[in-house]
């Protein structure tokens, strides 16, 4: 889980501006990327990434299909 005031803090740092709402907060990027964020004291991790996702922020490590591929083989 993620404290929501860490979650706030990483957009903000990515350029996001919060827009407000009522029962989430909008926040927006200048070029117009979009996320909301839910009025829970924490978060999960999960979710976390889905927003970093919807944002355009998240993209794959190499480690991350690293880690797939060494599965896979037989």
């Amino acid at each position: 889980m993620v404290k929501r005031r860490e979650v706030v803090r990483f957009f903000r740092q990515n350029g996001f501006k919060n827009e407000g709402g009522t029962n989430h907060d909008k926040f927006r990027h200048p070029d117009g990327r979009r996320t909301v964020i839910e009025r829970h004291s924490e978060i999960s991790n999960q979710r976390f990434e889905v927003m970093k996702k919807q944002a355009g922020l998240k993209q794959p490590t190499p480690s991350e299909g690293d880690e797939h591929e060494a599965r896979v083989r037989v």
